[in-house]
């Protein structure tokens, strides 16, 4: 398998299955919500959770292929907290911070799914803390990657995340958060829901981070 990610930072990266090359950083990759929570659920029942963990499978696997070591916040379907907890949402994120911070140059990816009340709305949708300058850089090559490759009729610019996005305010290394479509938009529903969309989406959004991690 010969992958190539190319332009946004100045350079390509090409590797082969069998020459994985270590880099000094950690993608920390985080599959949204989990366990008792769902996040978002479509008209069809199905629900956030779910998708975000197939997409953030599919990357780890391509960043073993490409030599990237990577922590998952997430496997399975679970809250990282004490479910006995009064406030096991909060624990959830502030674990996952925790876990981020506690390795060695982070970059923090976190996979979402949108929702709306108007169903017209598709498109991907990068949020990016305002703790790191890093994070716009990475956050505007993903948008724009996604725009070239992925979804050329989305139009979307980045968002500077405020502080309702609790894994990304005041995170002190590079951190993004991607909406990857919305659940309430019955055709991109449709094909989130697919093995082959869930696919490309993950190499579409991994390949300007690996291009970054790796220059």
């Amino acid at each position: 398998m010969i992958v190539v990610f190319a332009g946004h930072f100045g350079r390509s990266y090409l590797a082969t299955e069998s020459e994985p090359e270590p880099c000094g950083y950690t993608l920390v990759i985080d599959a949204g919500h989990g366990g008792m929570d769902g996040g978002a659920v479509a008209d069809d029942g199905t629900v956030e959770k779910d998708l975000n963990l197939k997409v953030a499978d599919r990357m780890a696997t391509l960043c073993t292929v490409l030599g990237i070591e990577y922590k998952m916040t997430r496997t399975d379907d679970v809250m990282l907290c004490d479910m006995s907890s009064s406030h096991r949402k909060l624990d959830d994120l502030y674990n996952r911070i925790k876990l981020t911070e506690s390795i060695t140059q982070p970059v923090f990816l976190s996979i979402h799914m949108n929702k709306f009340p108007v169903a017209k709305y598709s498109g991907l949708q990068v949020y990016y803390s305002t703790y790191d300058g890093r994070s716009q850089e990475i956050a505007d090559a993903i948008q724009a990657f996604t725009a070239e490759i992925l979804m050329p009729e989305n139009g979307r610019k980045t968002k500077a995340a405020g502080s309702s996005i609790f894994v990304l305010d005041k995170a002190t290394y590079p951190a993004v958060l991607v909406e990857c479509g919305f659940l309430s938009n019955r055709d991109e529903l449709s094909k989130l829901k697919t093995d082959e969309y869930q696919k490309a989406l993950a190499l579409t959004v991994l390949a300007p981070v690996a291009e970054y991690i790796l220059k």
